[in-house]
Formats: C-alpha cells, sequence, structure tokens
C-alpha cells in the first residue's frame, strides 16, 4: 500500500487533459468529450471541491479561446526566427552541413534523423521501419532521451546540484533551440525549471509534467493536433503513473515502462500505417535501452572528426539490427482503428487506471 503525502496536489494534471479533451472535441470530433467522463470520477475520488472543479474546466477551455485568435501561429517558430534574423547563424542548419562533410550519405541521414530530427532519404526510411517495429514513440519522444542525459548529470554533479542544474539548463535550451523549440524538448526543458518548486508544495507526480503541457497549449493551442506532442506528454504522464507504483524489481520495472508506453501509444502508432507489430513490447524492451545507449554516445562523439569511425561502426550497427528485427518482424493489419475506436480505447483506460488508483489506495 502507498502511504499518502500530505502535500495536496495542484490539480494540475485533470486541467491539461481537459484542454487538451476541449480542444479535440471542438476542433476535431465531439466524441472526444466521452473522456470527460474518466476526469470527472477522477475529480470526484480525489475530493476536488465543486468550486475547484468549476475553475478547472472553466481554465480547461482557454487553450480552445486563444486557438480563435492564434490559430497557426507558432511562437516557438517565431523565436527562431527572430533568434536567427538577430544572430544570422543557424545552429541547425551549420550542424546538418556539417554531418554531410563529415559522414557518408547513409550515416549523415541517419545522424540527422537521430540528432536533428530530419527525415530524408536513408533516414526517412529506417523511420518508416521504425513504425513497422511499432516503436516509433521511441525516436518522436526524444525529450525521454534527454531526460535520460539530465539524470546522468545529476549523478555526475551529485554535489553540486546548482552546477548540474545550470549545465542541465544550457544543454537543453540549446538542444531546444537546435530542434526548432520541439514540444518534446520544451517538455524537458520546463519540467526542469518547474519541478523543484512545484514538488514542494505538490504532492502529485503528475503536476509538473502537466502544468507544462497546458502552457503549451495556451500558447501554441495548435500543439493538440501534434503527434510529438501526444506521445510526448502521454507517454511521460502514462511512466509517471506508474512511478506511483514503486516498483522494485529493475527487470519488472523497465518492462512495465516499455508496456505502458506501447499501450497509451497504441493509437497514435495504428493511425500512422495502420498495422501493429506482433512482436512490439518485445521490440520496445530491446530498442527502448538500445536508442537511449545510441543517442547518449552519438550525441557526444559524432561531432568529433577523429571519432567519426565510431559513430559510423555504431550507426550501421543499429541499421543492421533495425534491418534484422524488421526482416523478422510480423504486422497485423488493423484497419478499424478509428477517432471512435482511439476515444473508446483511451476511455477504457482511464476508467482502469482510476481503478488501480483506488485499488491500491494511491488516490
Amino acid at each position: 500500500m502507498v502511504e499518502k503525502n500530505k502535500k495536496k496536489s495542484l490539480n494540475f494534471f485533470p486541467l491539461f487533459i481537459c484542454s487538451l479533451i476541449f480542444e479535440l472535441s471542438f476542433y476535431s470530433n465531439y466524441f472526444f468529450l466521452i473522456l470527460l467522463i474518466p476526469i470527472c470520477y477522477y475529480l470526484f475520488l480525489t475530493n476536488v471541491k465543486i468550486k475547484d472543479i468549476i475553475l478547472i474546466f472553466l481554465f480547461g477551455f482557454f487553450p480552445c479561446i486563444t486557438n480563435i485568435f492564434i490559430k497557426n501561429f507558432n511562437v516557438y517558430d517565431w523565436l527562431y526566427k527572430l533568434i536567427l534574423d538577430v544572430t544570422h547563424f543557424d545552429l541547425r542548419e551549420n550542424i546538418k552541413c556539417y554531418f554531410e562533410k563529415l559522414y557518408p550519405e547513409k550515416e549523415s541521414n541517419f545522424l540527422k534523423l537521430l540528432i536533428l530530427n530530419i527525415k530524408n532519404d536513408q533516414g526517412f526510411n529506417i523511420y518508416k521501419q521504425i513504425i513497422n517495429l511499432s516503436i516509433v514513440y521511441l525516436i518522436v519522444i526524444s525529450g525521454f532521451h534527454i531526460s535520460f542525459i539530465q539524470l546522468v548529470i545529476n549523478k555526475i554533479f551529485k554535489k553540486l546540484k546548482k552546477l548540474g542544474f545550470i549545465f542541465n539548463i544550457l544543454l537543453t535550451s540549446v538542444y531546444s533551440w537546435i530542434l526548432n523549440f520541439s514540444v518534446s524538448i520544451n517538455r524537458c526543458f520546463f519540467s526542469l525549471l518547474f519541478h523543484k518548486k512545484i514538488s514542494k508544495i505538490s504532492s502529485d507526480n503528475f503536476d509538473t509534467t502537466s502544468l507544462v503541457g497546458y502552457l503549451n497549449l495556451l500558447i501554441v493551442p495548435q500543439s493538440y493536433s501534434n503527434i510529438g506532442f501526444q506521445l510526448s506528454y502521454l507517454c511521460t504522464l502514462g511512466i509517471l503513473f506508474l512511478n506511483k507504483f514503486d516498483i522494485k524489481n529493475i527487470f519488472i520495472n523497465r518492462i512495465s515502462i516499455n508496456y505502458i508506453a506501447l499501450l497509451i501509444s497504441f493509437p497514435i502508432v495504428l493511425s500512422l500505417n495502420q498495422k501493429i507489430s506482433v512482436f512490439a513490447l518485445i521490440n520496445s524492451f530491446i530498442f527502448s535501452t538500445f536508442f537511449i545507449f545510441s543517442f547518449c554516445v552519438l550525441l557526444f562523439i559524432c561531432f568529433v572528426p577523429f571519432l567519426s569511425f565510431l559513430s559510423c561502426f555504431l550507426i550501421n550497427i543499429i541499421y543492421e539490427t533495425i534491418n534484422v528485427f524488421d526482416y523478422l518482424n510480423i504486422n497485423l493489419e488493423l484497419s478499424i482503428m478509428n477517432v471512435y475506436v482511439s476515444v473508446m480505447f483511451y476511455f477504457v483506460i482511464g476508467l482502469f487506471g482510476i481503478f488501480l488508483y483506488k485499488k491500491y489506495n494511491i488516490i
């Protein structure tokens, strides 16, 4: 049984989910409103006061309002262009050119996919293979990799926490700039800024991520339809949900993390190609560690010319590994996936998650 914390939840989780549901409902399909039922049940079980519920629904509707005025304007794109106009220096383009000069075409395209999220030529082909293996979320939510690097940096600067924090802020902000302020990296950046303060007053590990997600929807309301945004935040919240059960066994914990990320991304993966790998869980378990290791190593050695042979060696191992798994892979065609099936899927997942919380006295 999990002990209750004396600190209270700030209710940013239902606020974020409500705002996402409202946008999906009013700008995509009204059927998404059904997902408010699990949220209302969650609010009821957590004894949230009526006035607070009204505020959650009221503020949850704000991104819909900002969407009316902002529409397709993206403040991150504007910021990226502003920095470019002021500095006359495009770091992303310079890194892209650097890869093209230093590496053969195949290796260069892979690095552009992994490091810069640029999909072209062989990079796009391997991206399609990753989709076939049903592990696209491992590439799309690159913020997961940055979060891992942040943990490593925190371990290194364990006795110099402020220095570690500054190093993480610099690393994440620069990398966010390189990726044109992508939603997944911004999630890491702002979560890093807000986490320490929020964790002092909140008992809910959902609050930081949910606040960042809500603010993102508020200033870039079109994010609701972005697959990277959906995968990044939903998978992260799924992992935070699992962390509340405090699983001690490392192996079981890793299996559970991969399972829940795969489960949550299931409808989104199917929406990309209408099929799912029968080995999805195995692929997820193997490649999650593999991609984290590869990303961390390549991020620090791919820019060093005299280590380029090591980068090429690792990239070719990745290519061959993905080719082998793709060759052995078996996909099930599931063309039944549509908005109605997706909504009912998340409806059941939401109720089941609340059931587990209630059963283990986490709520």
